[in-house]
């Protein structure tokens, strides 16, 4: 949660610094699918059920993503998010390697996810499918987060969504025009 709100921030930051302003920004199309996909996830389950509404909300933000297709930064959101979907799916939830939750100061959770990882995370092992898009990379305190190569996806397209958005119009519609020659329309 820590790290998708930095990215929020983050990028909102360099939307104002580059000359954007968030009166202007987009709506997006089926914004519900986002919002019941978080909620799944939020639900206090364990064991098939859990793994089951992992699988669903994925589905839910897909969805979502494809919805939005034409939206800045949605093309590398839905990259993401199937990355994560296809190791979540190989392994029956999202292997976290011991070396990344130490690095990011989470070590304390390995005992943990070594007796009861469940459908969300469980301990990496020599078992483990896809190993490089499981959570790999250690993102230290404050954020303290251990994340994939898909969540690295994710947060860049949100980051590009929310910078691109705040953009004033006239230069959304220069980009467009500038595009549109360079095809040929």
């Amino acid at each position: 949660m820590k790290l998708i709100l930095a990215t929020i921030v983050v990028a909102f930051v360099i939307g104002l610094a580059t000359g954007g302003s968030p009166s202007g920004f987009p709506g997006v199309r089926w914004g519900w699918l986002a919002l019941a996909a978080i909620a799944l996830q939020l639900l206090p389950l364990n064991g098939q059920p859990a793994f089951v509404t992992l699988i669903g909300s994925f589905g839910l933000l897909l969805a979502f993503a494809a919805a939005n297709i034409r939206a800045p930064g949605s093309l590398l959101i839905l990259v993401g998010l199937g990355l994560n979907l296809l190791v979540i799916g190989a392994n029956h939830g999202m292997p976290v390697t011991a070396r990344a939750l130490r690095e990011s100061g989470q070590a304390s959770t390995i005992t943990d996810l070594m007796i009861h990882g469940g459908a969300k995370h469980h301990l990496a092992g020599s078992a483990t499918v896809l190993s490089p898009l499981a959570d790999v990379i250690a993102v230290p305190k404050p954020i303290g987060q251990a994340i994939s190569v898909g969540d690295i996806c994710v947060h860049l397209g949100v980051g590009w969504f929310i910078v691109a958005g705040m953009q004033p119009v006239r230069a959304k519609r220069r980009r467009v025009a500038s595009m549109s020659e360079g095809t040929g329309l």
